[in-house]
């Protein structure tokens, strides 16, 4: 969760530093995209970093926020996958690399099960 948080974080203060008056938060993190939506109540050890988040977001004109469930963007995993990779911290990508073949799978809707036991 607390990833999930600093990557809310991050990209809510580029999203700012970029002076963008709308932006989609997308996440299969649905506590996090709770908590940062002031819909559920958070643990006090995340209280810091939430409050960054929704003071970052309230500063956005227009924000909304999507639940996903983790099989349905192939394109973050395939990033996530990658980060791993990467030395730096925080990388800003103009257009997805090549090797990110799925970012065509989600721009067209391509469908996958979702396995659950």
């Amino acid at each position: 969760m607390e990833a999930e948080l600093w990557v809310s974080r991050d990209g809510s203060s580029v999203c700012r530093e970029l002076n963008l008056s709308a932006v989609e938060i997308e996440s299969d993190a649905k506590v996090v995209l709770g908590w940062i939506s002031n819909s559920y109540n958070y643990n006090l050890h995340h209280a810091t970093l939430i409050l960054d988040c929704t003071t970052l977001i309230s500063q956005i004109p227009q924000v909304r926020m999507n639940h996903y469930f983790h099989e349905a963007n192939k394109c973050v995993d395939a990033l996530t996958r990658k980060d791993s990779e990467l030395d730096q911290d925080l990388i800003y990508f103009d257009s997805p690399p090549i090797d990110t073949f799925y970012v065509d799978y989600d721009i067209f809707g391509v469908y996958y099960e979702r396995l659950c036991s």
